[in-house]
């Protein structure tokens, strides 16, 4: 391989705007355990398309045969100027697999353009892969207790995105210490007891249940949602690498004002009215209709309750 390699990829990824890439192997040994044992006491809730693939998670083999290599990149998003109060931060943009894919073709394009040889394979959240893990790895940032990615420069305010390569390149050192010390704001500021110690119970997340859940919230959890009909990201407000963001252009991520200023009222009736018009290059389209609305009359139901 030549030595430039990675440095020239480096330098066209800061060139397209992305800050950070990092290089890694496909072996998951690190982390297979865990997520069995996770999987195992039932903590992905429903989500059982985590458990159907975990083999795939595990071994990318059947997604690039022959693969030896991914190369991940890390995507950080602007503070909104407004913010919902109804809305996770990072959905007050054009939807993120959108905007990152187009970046990480770019640079696969690149990737073959330096090697013709190397087949390759983009993902962003959208393939049975651990990209938490493959950007741990990479040297892109350490787990921290809210069980994300946080990076020193960025927090955790970032999409990760990568692609699996059969060229082998050179892994990144990684940091396997403790990144938070004796910090547990975000286990002290979660609702519900989702975080803890043990990690992120999905069955309690109100993330897991305004976003992947569409059947019934339980009651316990119906209060706790306050006002939030997409998501949560307490624990991220709280940690204390994310006082202060990227800068970033607004521009270039779309952000979507008119969401951050409405009304629940106001959400309800485009989500009505005009669902795909407005949110068909949003993060909210795949959670789809029907759950966005019964998570605004919940809140609304909360809202009455006050």
């Amino acid at each position: 391989m030549k030595s430039n390699l990675k440095t020239d990829l480096q330098q066209f990824a800061e060139s397209i705007g992305i800050p950070a890439i990092g290089f890694c192997t496909t072996d998951t040994g690190l982390i297979s355990k865990s997520l069995t044992d996770w999987l195992s006491n039932g903590c992905h809730a429903d989500m059982t398309f985590m458990e159907k693939n975990v083999a795939m998670r595990l071994a990318q083999k059947e997604l690039l045969p022959g693969q030896k290599s991914v190369i991940m990149a890390l995507f950080p998003y602007p503070k909104p100027p407004v913010v919902s109060p109804h809305i996770s931060v990072y959905a007050h943009f054009r939807d993120y697999h959108l905007v990152v894919r187009e970046k990480l073709i770019r640079i696969e394009k690149k990737v073959q353009e330096l090697i013709p040889e190397a087949k390759t394979l983009c993902f962003v959240d959208t393939k049975p892969v651990l990209e938490k893990y493959y950007g741990f790895k990479a040297g892109l940032g350490q787990l921290g207790r809210n069980t994300l990615l946080i990076n020193p420069e960025f927090g955790s305010r970032f999409f990760l995105g990568g692609i699996l390569t059969t060229h082998h390149f050179a892994p990144n050192d990684y940091h396997s210490e403790n990144i938070c010390g004796s910090c547990c704001a975000c286990i002290d500021a979660c609702p519900t007891g989702a975080l803890s110690a043990n990690g992120l119970d999905g069955r309690k997340c109100l993330s897991y249940h305004t976003i992947e859940n569409r059947g019934t919230i339980p009651p316990a959890i119906e209060s706790a949602m306050e006002a939030c009909c997409f998501g949560c990201g307490r624990c991220e407000a709280v940690c204390p690498f994310n006082q202060a963001h990227a800068a970033v252009s607004l521009e270039e991520w779309e952000y979507q004002l008119w969401l951050a200023e409405a009304d629940l009222l106001t959400l309800q009736k485009e989500i009505l009215t005009g669902f795909k018009r407005r949110f068909r290059h949003s993060a909210l389209f795949r959670t789809g209709q029907r759950t966005l609305l019964r998570n605004i009359a919940i809140a609304l139901g909360n809202r009455e309750r006050k």
